[in-house]
C-alpha cells in the first residue's frame, strides 16, 4: 500500500485501562498495513502505552487515540480531555530519585518524535512514528508552483504595484539568500580539501 499524499486521519479508539492491550494490538495491525517498520511499530506502541498510562493516571475517565497520514508521514495523535496535563513536564527535571526516572528516559530517548498542546479543553500529544521520504519533494514541487503562480501573477498587476513589491520586498530576500550562500563557500571549501587530503 503506498502512502497517501494528502491529510487522512484513521477511525479514533478510546482508551481505558481496560482495553489498552487490544487497542494497541489493533493499532499495530493498522500501522503494519501501512507499511511502518518493525522498529517504527514497537517505539509507538511503546510511547502510547506509556502517555495513555500517565493521562489515565492524571483523571482522564478514556484517552482517544488516531492515527494520522500526511505527505507520507505517520503520526498517533493521543488526547484527552480535563485539567491541563502534559505527561512530558518532568523531563525538565534529572530526579534520580523520582519514580518517573527511568520511564522518563524513554520519553527523553524519543523527545525529538514527541509533541504536547492544548486546546479546546483537551490535553493533546502527538508521536511522530515515521517520516515520509517524499516529504521534502513534495515541499519543493509546492515551492516550485507557488513560485510560478506569483510570477505571473506579479505580470498582470500594475507596474507602479509590482516595482514596489519587487523592490522592497523580493529584493531583501534576493540580498539574503545571496549571502547565505556566500558564507556557506567558505566552509564548504574547507571541508572538501580537509576531506579529500586525510
Amino acid at each position: 500500500m503506498m502512502y497517501r499524499k494528502r491529510a487522512s486521519v484513521q477511525r479514533a479508539w478510546n482508551i481505558t485501562a481496560d482495553n489498552i492491550g487490544s487497542v494497541s494490538e489493533q493499532i499495530r495491525q493498522r500501522l503494519t498495513a501501512m507499511k511502518a517498520s518493525n522498529r517504527e511499530i514497537t517505539s509507538a506502541d511503546l510511547l502510547l502505552e506509556e502517555i495513555s498510562v500517565r493521562m489515565l493516571n492524571n483523571g482522564s475517565g478514556s484517552v482517544s487515540v488516531r492515527i494520522r497520514r500526511m505527505f507520507g508521514d505517520i503520526s498517533l495523535v493521543i488526547d484527552s480531555v480535563g485539567e491541563e496535563f502534559n505527561p512530558f513536564a518532568s523531563l525538565s527535571e534529572w530526579d534520580t530519585e523520582s519514580e518517573d526516572y527511568y520511564r522518563d528516559m524513554i520519553f527523553r530517548s524519543y523527545q525529538s518524535s514527541l509533541g504536547y498542546n492544548r486546546r479546546n479543553n483537551r490535553n493533546i500529544v502527538t508521536v511522530q512514528v515515521h517520516t515520509g521520504e517524499s516529504k521534502a519533494a513534495a515541499w519543493t514541487f509546492a515551492a516550485m508552483i507557488l513560485g510560478i503562480a506569483f510570477g505571473f501573477l506579479m505580470k498582470i498587476m500594475p507596474e507602479s504595484v509590482s516595482s514596489f513589491i519587487s523592490e522592497n520586498i523580493l529584493d531583501i530576500f534576493q540580498t539574503l539568500f545571496m549571502n547565505a550562500l556566500r558564507m556557506l563557500i567558505a566552509p564548504v571549501i574547507f571541508f572538501s580539501l580537509t576531506t579529500s587530503l586525510s
